[in-house]
């Protein structure tokens, strides 16, 4: 008769202290080898992998609760500060009055340097405008010589337009906008970067000049109003 001893046998004798009966039983006990060092080292590494895996498990969970517990942004008090923080707003220039004799005004913003050029004794007016941007505006009134404003404007793009409810063209060309109108004989051109102040304020005071520009009628050409 053979006896089996199956490994946990051995086990459970080697921890209740209880010894078998069986003398081949107690033979196999005595001749069973002990689990080689390697081996107890190999399953002491996994176990110690699978704590140290868990562990830093934990960490990377508690660092991420604590970095967005104490990371969030606090949407209300910012949204309180912005609405109680001024926005800069930069104020409107001082805006002028241009009035020529040549029958026409416009206003300007204050700091520009005007040229009304004296010398120039063939058109009705020859204003060049440095604005404090740095921005130039031309405005030039001389005698007509064009059939119409199509004609004028020639083989430019134009679209049409109005100054001071006149008929009007208005062409680009070389980064430069200039606006064209013919009243009574009178072609009135202004050109520049940026001429939408000097259109939308634009006032003709008279049907047509009446009064060539060699008639000089001031110091300067032409009479400067402050703005009330």
């Amino acid at each position: 008769m053979v006896t089996i001893v199956f490994p946990h046998t051995l086990f459970l004798a080697a921890s209740t202290g209880v010894v078998p009966k069986n003398k081949n039983t107690i033979k196999k006990i005595k001749n069973t080898r002990p689990i080689p060092f390697f081996i107890k080292f190999i399953i002491a590494l996994k176990m110690s992998k699978q704590i140290a895996v868990t562990i830093l498990l934990f960490i990377l969970i508690g660092g991420a609760a604590a970095y967005f517990l104490s990371g969030k942004p606090n949407t209300q008090k910012t949204a309180a500060v912005a609405a109680v923080t001024p926005t800069p707003t930069q104020a409107p220039a001082n805006m002028l009055t241009w009035t020529d004799l040549a029958g026409f005004s416009f206003k300007y913003p204050e700091g520009t340097n005007i040229d009304n050029h004296p010398d120039d004794t063939k058109n009705y007016a020859n204003l060049t405008l440095t604005l404090p941007s740095k921005n130039i505006v031309n405005v030039v009134m001389a005698d007509n010589t064009y059939k119409n404003l199509d004609v004028w404007a020639g083989e430019n793009s134009a679209i049409d337009a109005t100054l001071d409810g006149r008929p009007a063209k208005k062409i680009l060309k070389d980064d430069l906008q200039t606006i064209a109108s013919i009243d009574n004989g009178v072609l009135v051109t202004i050109t520049g970067q940026d001429i939408a102040d000097t259109v939308k304020t634009w006032t003709f005071i008279y049907p047509s000049p009446t009064t060539a520009k060699s008639a000089p009628a001031s110091d300067n050409g032409g009479d400067v109003l402050e703005e009330q």
